[in-house]
């Protein structure tokens, strides 16, 4: 009985996953800045500028220990991504990788966030422009175009002259969209005339373009917001806008 019980915990241990290396780099983002740490195989280790030497104990504890400073004592937990040290104040997260790809990351992050904001500015111009529109073309009444869709901003281009011209048609596509169609329109526009929607109810939109879901939704009242597909704003425009 004993030998089998032996046995059975011999084969656990077999079947138990080794722990994934320490040794490495390292990056964690704090204040939006990213610092790597490094730990090396003969048990030296860089973070950020400072340098110092790094050990572990059998009950997962990471002691570092700085130039100049006292030694740091961390519980430490390890996959094949993540690197978390913990003592009583905090838990950090470090990432696998250098700070290089860190910083890579961010810039994509931004890249995709100045895409966002000239969405926004897109709508924002094209409701500026029918505007002018009303009081350039809507007589006495001062009305917008009756047409709807798409139709309704491109109905600026149609006008002698123009109001938007061919050099700026790049004001009708989404950046995220913008090297694959430059002749029509990406944005919605409203589902029925304009006038008959009040100041809160969505006229434009874009939908179903940002890699991340977002979509940006344009007001009558002129408020441009960036949504995600479950915001009860999403749901109106896609009732009170049409492609």
């Amino acid at each position: 009985m004993k030998r089998l019980l032996i046995l059975g915990l011999l084969v656990l241990a077999s079947c138990r996953k080794p722990e994934p290396s320490l040794e490495g780099k390292w990056f964690i983002d704090l204040e939006h800045k990213p610092v790597e740490l490094e730990l090396r195989s003969d048990k030296s280790l860089t973070v950020g500028d400072k340098s110092g030497t790094w050990s572990k104990t059998e009950d997962s504890r990471l002691i570092m220990e700085m130039k100049g400073t006292k030694a740091e004592i961390y519980e430490y937990t390890v996959t094949e991504q993540f690197l978390y040290l913990t003592t009583e104040r905090e838990t950090l997260r470090f990432r696998r990788g250098g700070a290089g790809e860190a910083d890579q990351r961010n810039a994509e992050r931004k890249k995709v966030e100045q895409k966002k904001t000239l969405c926004c500015n897109n709508l924002s111009q094209l409701w500026k422009m029918q505007h002018n529109y009303m009081v350039q073309y809507g007589g006495s009444s001062r009305s917008m175009p009756v047409q709807l869709g798409g139709d309704f901003w491109l109905h600026l281009t149609r006008l002698t002259p123009p109001l938007i011209d061919s050099t700026l048609r790049g004001i009708f596509q989404c950046p995220f969209r913008v090297e694959e169609d430059r002749v029509g329109v990406v944005y919605r526009g409203p589902a029925k005339n304009v006038h008959a929607l009040a100041d809160g109810d969505p006229v434009g939109a874009c939908i179903g373009n940002h890699p991340d879901g977002t979509c940006v939704i344009l007001r009558k009242s002129g408020d441009v917001q960036v949504v995600t597909n479950t915001d009860p704003l999403f749901q109106k425009a896609m009732q009170t806008t049409k492609e």
